[in-house]
């Protein structure tokens, strides 16, 4: 790439200077692109690469685990790389911290899947992460969620443990509103160990309380999570959400506060094209 923009240099009578800056000048390729010894340059890379059985002589992919909890994303990416393709014509290198290991606020860790081209590297992976089994926990609340819910999370073959699933409108268990601490007890029970997130679900499955082993993540505090992973939103916060919130999720998105409750948030969002509502 480099020397295709230098080429765009010097296309006039007069001829042109390319000026090229790195913290590594005494590297094989700068070094090449300096001397105008291109192809020595190729040839070399191409028989070294070809050695290591790198492309273009194999394929390669980069899988990246990134999160604001440090502990959590090594510990994510250990668990993968334990399951990570190996056999023959296919390894995973790593994990290891990638090349930029922290990057707006989150860090980052990296496996690499290498396999020899006549592998499909893309349904290898599709397998792995399909069977990637992070347990966690649901409570129905005998409410409706579960006439498509177990359905879902079984195709997709998790490792999940599922609380009071069957639709019964007497409630036997508790009552489905996940906005009550008491309610949230079954499902508190079940984090233990390697199980550390939980989701629990309103009777009529619009409503929602995700869960770890230490907290109760609030609907303002997921709101602010998935904001993260948009580029500049507009999102719509209910006026119960902390300033602390709209101050943070103001750093990076348009945020409007309107009226709590679903219907009022569902017309918001449609009247003012918002990417969030919550």
């Amino acid at each position: 790439m480099l020397h295709q923009v230098s080429g765009r240099a010097g296309r006039e009578e007069e001829k042109g200077n390319v000026y090229l800056q790195s913290f590594n000048p005494e590297t094989r390729v700068m070094k090449a692109l300096a001397s105008g010894a291109r192809d020595d340059f190729l040839y070399v890379e191409a028989e070294q690469r070809k050695l290591a059985n790198m492309p273009p002589f194999s394929r390669l992919a980069g899988i990246i685990v990134s999160g604001r909890d440090e502990g959590q994303v090594v510990e994510v990416s250990k668990k993968l790389g334990q399951s990570a393709p190996h056999g023959k014509g296919i390894q995973t290198l790593g994990p290891a911290d990638a090349p930029m290991y922290r990057l707006r606020g989150k860090f980052r860790r990296r496996l690499l899947v290498r396999a020899d081209k006549q592998i499909d590297i893309q349904k290898a992976i599709d397998h792995w992460l399909k069977d990637f089994k992070i347990p966690f926990a649901i409570d129905c609340g005998n409410g409706v969620a579960n006439t498509v819910l177990c359905e879902i999370l079984d195709k997709l073959n998790l490792n999940y443990q599922g609380l009071h699933l069957t639709p019964d409108g007497e409630f036997p268990n508790h009552h489905p509103d996940p906005t009550n601490e008491k309610n949230l007890e079954d499902l508190k029970a079940t984090l233990i160990g390697d199980c550390n997130l939980g989701f629990a679900y309103d009777g009529d499955a619009d409503r929602i309380a995700v869960l770890t082993q230490k907290y109760n993540i609030k609907g303002d505090m997921l709101a602010l999570l998935f904001s993260k992973t948009m580029k500049n939103p507009v999102i719509i916060g209910e006026v119960t959400y902390s300033q602390n919130i709209f101050d943070e999720m103001n750093q990076n998105s348009k945020t409007i506060m309107d009226k709590t409750g679903y219907s009022n948030l569902r017309l918001k969002l449609k009247e003012l094209n918002a990417d969030l509502a919550a």
